[in-house]
């Protein structure tokens, strides 16, 4: 923590940087359309999902991809706000969170689609539905209405 500080008081331009990094990154995601809730860009910036599996799906898509985004599921927080959680440091260029967040992009709107379809799939075979909650728009989940 002492380290930490010392830096912190010595190089105020990694602050700077962090903070213009988390605001670029949580404006770029909300953009592109990413629900991130009432993100502030302050360091770790939220992805809405509210849906277990999507969460998870899409956090180990990400892995695969080599990006480090972390679901946050129960019980955590309750399932239908769960989320991935992004990190920025002050090292990171704007063209990788550019692409983190188009390969976030892509990741999400492919997962909503497999998603909708082992529901439908379950239901037409007359399962009870795998999830309650169907997309409602490119980058947020909401509840079945």
């Amino acid at each position: 923590a002492h380290t930490a500080l010392k830096i912190f008081l010595s190089e105020p331009e990694r602050v700077a940087s962090l903070q213009a990094n988390s605001r670029y990154l949580a404006d770029t995601a909300r953009e592109a359309g990413l629900d991130v809730g009432r993100s502030l860009g302050m360091g770790i910036t939220p992805i809405m999902l509210n849906d277990l599996r999507h969460t998870f799906l899409t956090a180990n898509y990400m892995l695969s991809k080599g990006w480090g985004v972390y679901p946050i599921a129960p019980p955590t927080v309750p399932s239908n706000r769960c989320r991935l959680r992004l990190f920025v440091r002050s090292n990171h260029s704007k063209e990788s969170i550019n692409d983190l967040v188009t390969t976030l992009c892509i990741a999400i709107h492919s997962l909503t689609g497999l998603l909708i379809l082992m529901k439908l799939c379950a239901v037409q075979a007359g399962f009870s539905p795998i999830c309650d909650v169907l997309p409602t728009s490119a980058g947020s989940l909401g509840t079945k209405e």
